[in-house]
């Protein structure tokens, strides 16, 4: 066994390597900490990453004379990185934020997201833009200047003849909850299994749809 003093501490112990330099892991850990810390505690002249101004540095690590400094440098330089792209609605170049970034500003989303495509099982309704600068789907936009109010989430504009393009105001119902628009569609599947047994519609196998029979 050899006789050791703790470096940190200063307690005296027995260890069996000649090596060993603390009496306990808490104190070996403790010893490091405070050797790190002290170190960081350095006053050293340089000069500042962004401005070019000499600086006093209190820390080893420490690159920036100021906050300001340090966020203008990260932002000039998150900007660089950025890639710029064509906007997908008007075709001007602008320079993409975020990687998901398709539109150079607000208004160029709004548009292309409003105008109308059809494809198949696809369908995507025409958005207004409301007198406080928010957009609404045209449908709910029709009742809401009926009723001159917002309307809320929660309550459903329903196409009474099944054509979402037809926003005519005598074509729209507003249902106040999601659970009542949802039997309203219900109601179809007992009226359509009535024209199946009546054989006015069928299933066709080759268009894999309900048709008319008749």
């Amino acid at each position: 066994m050899y006789k050791q003093k703790c470096k940190f501490c200063e307690k005296d112990f027995e260890s069996k390597q000649k090596r060993t330099q603390f009496c306990s892991s808490l104190c070996n850990t403790n010893f490091n900490y405070h050797k790190s810390k002290n170190d960081n505690r350095v006053q050293k002249q340089k000069q500042c990453k962004n401005c070019g101004e000499d600086f006093i540095a209190h820390r080893v690590d420490k690159v920036f004379c100021s906050k300001d400094c340090q966020w203008h440098y990260r932002y000039e330089t998150k900007i660089k990185k950025q890639k710029e792209i064509k906007c997908k609605n008007c075709g001007d170049k602008f320079i993409r934020k975020h990687p998901n970034h398709k539109y150079c500003s607000k208004e160029c989303c709004y548009q292309h997201s409003s105008k109308k495509y059809y494809a198949k099982d696809k369908f995507r309704h025409k958005t207004i833009k409301r007198a406080d600068g928010t957009y609404v789907e045209e449908h709910r936009y029709v009742i809401e200047q009926k009723l001159d109010r917002i309307l809320s989430s929660k309550e459903i504009v329903h196409h009474v003849d099944m054509d979402k393009r037809n926003n005519n105001e005598d074509n729209l119902f507003l249902f106040s909850s999601f659970a009542g628009h949802g039997d309203c569609h219900g109601s179809l599947n007992v009226l359509v299994k009535e024209l199946i047994e009546k054989d006015i519609i069928g299933f066709d196998l080759k268009q894999e749809k309900y048709i008319l029979k008749i």
